[in-house]
């Protein structure tokens, strides 16, 4: 079987909470979603996508660890990341909002020893991810773009992509006649961008031996 219908993963991912699905009905909305989907029959439920949103989020609070075994974290972000992943097969969401959820997916897989999978998710995403178009013009989306590229992790393209964002964040710094963008609108995608940069050096080098 499936290890996104693994019953017993299903149930470690879910825990105790009160308010979800059970297992046996997790299973039965995963497989049913993933029929449906396949013959282009249906959307995913909204009861599917909350039970997503609540195990990414178990799985990512601070201090997560001292509430939920390494397992637990690891099995939500899979099962969370697979219905995120399903959701993406569909055609009603926005630009922004299939970024948002390639994202999620992309850190469900990666926390849940997927990797093939992220960068999958990636490669799928690609046609979202804006290069040859002013900054400007995707701001609200530029953090997200870097975030999935990084978990991605397709290094020579996200160097070519990160670079060229950087140069244009820094002519608009000059432009603006500011020595940084902190405190204006672009404060937060900037640093975004300019750590993800810095984080792919630190993993290229480290996997480099340097």
């Amino acid at each position: 079987m499936d290890r996104a219908l693994d019953l017993d993963a299903l149930a470690e991912a879910l825990g105790a909470q009160r308010g979800l699905p059970t297992p046996e009905d997790l299973q039965r909305l995963l497989a049913d979603a993933e029929v449906q989907l396949f013959l282009r029959r249906t959307e995913i439920s909204q009861e599917l996508l909350d039970t997503a949103w609540y195990l990414h989020a178990i799985a990512s609070v601070d201090r997560a660890h001292e509430m939920y075994t390494v397992a637990r974290q690891r099995q939500a972000f899979a099962v969370s990341a697979h219905i995120f992943d399903l959701a993406l097969q569909e055609s009603r969401w926005s630009r922004a909002e299939r970024l948002a959820l390639g994202f999620a997916a992309g850190i469900g897989y990666r926390r849940g020893d997927r990797d093939p999978n992220a960068t999958a998710i990636l490669r799928r995403l690609g046609a979202d991810i804006s290069v040859d178009t002013p900054v400007l013009d995707h701001l609200e989306t530029l953090a997200l773009e870097a975030g999935l590229g990084l978990l991605g992790y397709e290094t020579r393209v996200l160097f070519g992509w990160l670079g060229t964002w950087r140069r244009q964040l820094t002519n608009i710094t000059r432009l603006a006649e500011l020595t940084d963008l902190t405190t204006t609108a672009f404060g937060t995608t900037h640093s975004v961008v300019l750590g993800a940069e810095d984080l792919l050096y630190f993993l290229f080098r480290f996997n480099a031996g340097c």
